[in-house]
């Protein structure tokens, strides 16, 4: 292999490298806020699935959702526990803990 295409092979793949690193600081915006009964859905777009689940796995709710941006829905839970939310979205699970004061 000569200097020249070395060198190619180089920056192609520093800008691959590059391209990952953005796309993953792009998901790291993806959340969920809960307060006040209320689950914030942020950072993610396009059809998905929600769903909450407690701590040891009962599931709680279970919502298909045709647009996640900025979706927010009500969610009457007891206080002082842990949950988990799971949400599907372009072939992927996210799963996020949140607790209730």
């Amino acid at each position: 292999m000569n200097c020249l295409a070395y060198f190619n092979f180089l920056i192609s793949l520093s800008i691959l490298i590059n391209e990952n690193n953005i796309n993953y600081k792009a998901q790291e915006n993806e959340k969920i806020v809960y307060g006040d009964g209320q689950i914030k859905i942020i950072g993610f777009s396009g059809t998905g699935k929600i769903e909450v689940y407690t701590i040891i796995g009962n599931q709680i709710s279970n919502i298909k959702v045709r647009e996640l941006k900025s979706y927010i829905f009500n969610l009457e839970i007891p206080p002082s526990n842990i949950y988990i939310i799971r949400i599907y979205n372009n072939g992927i699970y996210k799963s996020f803990k949140f607790t209730v004061p």
